[in-house]
């Protein structure tokens, strides 16, 4: 017997354009409810984002107590809904109506009085709120040059490509020319973004830092920027609130500018840890990023 065929990477293109074409044309908040629906779907049958989210918490967060973590977890859960659903309304928006659903830009005047001094500006940006929002944010201010690496998920990178580019950003390859490009951009005064939370895929990117109430493998990538460079570093996210978004720019602890490279490394740790304190429920809760553990720490993904 003989196995059906397999998609082509350009049918499901298709599939998941069309897909979010249909749920793109719902208003802001039908999209917010139904993927709060969805992510009481996710709890019910203890999904494995869901189980992910509740190990996470459990193990950043020990001083809460077991009815407290229940309860980030569930309203974590809806939250990572809402933004799978209202990211398709995101993408099939225009710039400028994404802009207009900006209720609030905290912060901004750090990025502008960099931009006055000719001095680039390296945004951190943890993943909190809505990213993509940010991305779009961020290119009304001025050209923005982000890393992009090409999806594991089948049909996802032609919809990526073309929506993080259609508003005035640009795009470069996670490799040695494309940290060569930002590194560029920042000396010349320009702006880029990196998402400090991702854990590094070597050893000779990253180091153990102090995070919550454990270590986390943490990246050098942006100490190694702004040492070359010179540039501004700022910790910037895109809250969820109602009727649409508040922008959040902060300044970045003094150490990351250190010459010690751990302390540097500690600082942008400390610095990823208060975004996250500051609004819990909207953190990507379900990334393992403690698969890579220092010494005999605990593996909170055991079953």
């Amino acid at each position: 017997m003989t196995s059906p065929p397999s998609l082509s990477e350009k049918t499901v293109t298709r599939l998941v354009k069309g897909v979010i074409a249909v749920i793109g044309r719902l208003p802001l908040p039908w999209a917010r409810g139904l993927g709060a629906l969805a992510g009481r779907f996710s709890l019910l049958t203890q999904s494995r984002m869901a189980v992910a989210t509740a190990q996470n918490i459990a193990y950043c967060l020990p001083e809460l107590s077991a009815q407290e973590q229940k309860q980030l977890v569930h309203a974590s859960v809806l939250e990572t809904g809402r933004l799978a659903l209202e990211t398709a309304v995101i993408w099939t928006r225009s710039p400028s109506w994404v802009e207009q659903r900006i209720t609030q830009r905290i912060g901004e005047h750090l990025i502008k009085e960099a931009q006055a001094r000719g001095q680039g500006v390296l945004i951190l940006a943890p993943h909190i709120g809505n990213w993509e929002v940010l991305n779009y944010y961020l290119a009304t201010l001025g050209q923005v040059t982000n890393m992009y690496q090409k999806p594991n998920a089948i049909g996802m990178n032609e919809v990526l490509l073309e929506v993080r580019t259609r508003c005035n950003a640009r795009l470069v390859a996670t490799d040695r020319k494309g940290l060569m490009t930002i590194l560029k951009v920042l000396k010349e005064g320009g702006m880029s973004g990196i998402l400090p939370d991702q854990t590094p895929k070597d050893d000779a990117s990253g180091l153990f830092a102090p995070f919550m109430a454990h270590h986390a493998f943490t990246m050098t990538l942006a100490n190694k920027l702004i040492k070359k460079s010179g540039c501004k570093p700022l910790f910037a996210y895109a809250k969820r609130v109602k009727g649409g978004f508040e922008i959040v720019v902060e300044e970045a602890p003094a150490d990351i500018h250190s010459d010690d490279e751990q302390l540097a490394v500690n600082a942008l740790s400390a610095g990823i840890e208060h975004c996250v304190r500051s609004v819990p429920a909207q953190y990507q809760w379900e990334y393992k990023r403690f698969k890579k553990r220092l010494y005999d720490q605990p593996d909170p993904y055991q079953k």
